[in-house]
């Protein structure tokens, strides 16, 4: 079947992969790939590796919408078939090189300025060599459809797949996204490579994020700083650096170690939306309101999912603006969150919360 997105048009056949349902995604990282090359003089010499590329939409749009030379790579024969048939169809063969390998025996042996890895499942298999393969200031854009994994749903797997600790929470999304970003983190500082995060989102089944890779140590040293355990408890919806719930008194559970610092990089934002509104996209409104969202949120470690809480503590829920406004004249910085519409950022601790809720 013959399809059109973005600049380019691309046929997708039975048994080669295409996603219909990741245009978003695609929008997004093209948005991504032209905020990050906004920092150079130039896309030339710039190489990105599509490593898993299906019949290669995505990296096929970085090459046509961004101008930059990318290495389309899958490990299927007629996906490779597929790829070279839409890179002639979209003119760009003197940008797009085809490889038909095992992505991580690809990324041994080849340096590259970016790196899209996109599984079905866990991208965990692939981050030691993606480590290995990436520049130095180069970016790394990397999904994982294991949401379950990563957010507490399935704890065991979250052990053997990430080696983090995880459990169900009211803040399970952002959690899952952060537990990515720590596996990534530590894997590239096994590699002594700094993994530093600039933009993430959740739509549908998936997390996505984009890091920027650096060899400074002094930047190896402040992302690992940012990776700890904390605490959360089942009964109050509490979490802490404190083993013992500051509310009801008991033991919380361990978390971790999870990346706690900013997950989003604001001015990266601003370059990517920028980016959006000059694209020809479908979706650009819900574009634009996702990356709004991301700039405005304040800057705190997890959210606080208020009907959550609500059902936990039993009291009444206000309208999220007015606790938001009522955090605020407290002293607290707050916003809603990015990631949840029902959840709020914010530095208060949840006692302060608490007061704040059950006295309006």
């Amino acid at each position: 079947m013959s399809f059109e997105e973005g600049k380019v048009n691309f046929i997708a056949s039975k048994g080669v992969f295409f996603n219909p349902e990741g245009e978003l995604c695609r929008d997004l990282s093209v948005a991504a790939l032209s905020a990050w090359l906004s920092g150079r003089k130039s896309a030339r010499g710039v190489v990105v590796l599509d490593a898993l590329a299906g019949c290669g939409i995505r990296g096929l749009r970085y090459a046509v919408e961004c101008g930059v030379s990318v290495v389309l790579n899958d490990v299927s024969k007629s996906a490779a078939r597929e790829i070279k048939k839409n890179v002639l169809l979209n003119k760009v063969k003197r940008k797009c090189k085809v490889r038909n390998e095992d992505a991580r025996k690809l990324m041994v042996s080849e340096r590259f300025d970016v790196i899209d890895l996109d599984p079905f499942g866990s991208p965990a298999p692939f981050l030691d060599t993606a480590a290995i393969s990436i520049k130095s200031n180069g970016m790394l854009a990397i999904t994982a459809t294991d949401e379950a994994a990563l957010n507490g749903s399935a704890q065991r797997a979250g052990i053997h797949k990430y080696g983090i600790v995880t459990r169900r929470t009211h803040f399970y999304t952002e959690l899952g996204i952060r537990n990515l970003i720590t596996s990534i983190s530590l894997t590239c500082a096994r590699h002594d490579k700094a993994a530093i995060p600039l933009f993430c989102f959740v739509d549908k089944h998936y997390y996505r994020v984009f890091m920027q890779v650096s060899d400074k140590k002094s930047q190896i040293s402040e992302i690992l700083k940012n990776i700890k355990i904390f605490y959360y408890c089942d009964k109050c919806g509490e979490f802490s650096d404190d083993f013992i719930c500051q509310i009801c008194g008991s033991k919380k559970h361990p978390l971790g170690p999870t990346y706690l610092g900013k997950i989003n990089d604001e001015h990266f934002c601003e370059k990517m939306l920028r980016c959006i509104q000059k694209l020809d996209v479908k979706m650009k409104e819900k574009e634009t309101k996702m990356l709004t969202a991301t700039m405005s949120e304040a800057d705190a470690p997890l959210y606080f999912d208020l009907h959550k809480l609500a059902s936990k503590h039993k009291f009444n829920l206000n309208k999220i603006s007015d606790v938001i406004e009522a955090l605020k004249a407290n002293g607290f910085s707050a916003s809603r969150s990015a990631l949840c519409p029902t959840g709020i950022k914010t530095n208060a601790r949840l006692a302060d919360l608490l007061k704040i809720l059950k006295t309006r």
